[in-house]
């Protein structure tokens, strides 16, 4: 494994890290070995789990490409909703993804675009009024006062706009995600929540138990079927 910058993860160490890992892993299990092309890939913390599987990575910021290259994996820069590998994969990956896009269903028609029929989309995202987005979000001082434009204004400093950093775009509920991809041809396989507030052993065992709309995330498996129109 490459040594990594300062600020890079090397790889996963939190229990609700390995929970997405695990769920991802049982719906690739009857797949492997197969073609997978993963959008806004980072430097590879999951591709690097991938390394038996034909696998493409797609990953916006340069930094975060060449660490992933230099530790072996097939990482390409572009963006998540416009770049063109020129093939069909049998699964798309997109964690921690759409909610950072000014438009969110590009990356998802994207994916429809880069599977074959019946192929599968895995997909991670906060909720976007559970804990993770409460706090760090809507109800954080410090957010709300970095992105306001007239404070901002006041002290000279340049207009915050979305899409301009690493920042969330969308803050998506769970009807609005499932509506989003029926609309780009998709059908949910299965649903799982990821954490509640912690992240910790405890806390992801009884997320999965809470209701939908009170965790902090979730992860999906969908499946795409090519329309004929």
């Amino acid at each position: 494994m490459c040594k990594l910058t300062e600020g890079f993860e090397a790889q996963y160490t939190r229990p609700v890290d390995f929970k997405k890992l695990a769920f991802f892993d049982r719906h690739l299990a009857s797949l492997r070995p197969c073609s997978i092309l993963e959008f806004g890939c980072g430097h590879g913390l999951i591709l690097q789990n991938l390394r038996d599987c034909d696998a493409v990575g797609v990953e916006i910021d340069e930094s975060e490409a060449a660490i992933a290259r230099a530790n072996g994996l097939d990482v390409r820069v572009g963006h998540a909703g416009r770049y063109d590998a020129g093939r069909k994969f049998d699964v798309v990956i997109a964690s921690e993804v759409i909610e950072h896009m000014i438009e969110p269903q590009s990356l998802l028609a994207n994916a429809a675009r880069h599977l074959r029929s019946g192929g599968v989309l895995l997909l991670s995202t906060p909720n976007g009024y559970g804990y993770y987005e409460l706090s760090e979000r809507h109800l954080n001082p410090r957010y709300l006062i970095r992105s306001n434009n007239l404070l901002r204004r006041l002290l000279g400093k340049a207009p915050y706009k979305r899409g301009d950093s690493f920042d969330h775009c969308q803050w998506f509920t769970m009807w609005q995600l499932l509506r989003m991809t029926r609309k780009a041809g998709f059908s949910l396989i299965q649903q799982e929540n990821s954490d509640f507030i912690t992240g910790s052993e405890f806390d992801i065992q009884l997320a999965s138990r809470l209701p939908y709309w009170l965790v902090s995330g979730w992860y999906f498996a969908f499946r795409y079927e090519a329309s004929d129109r």
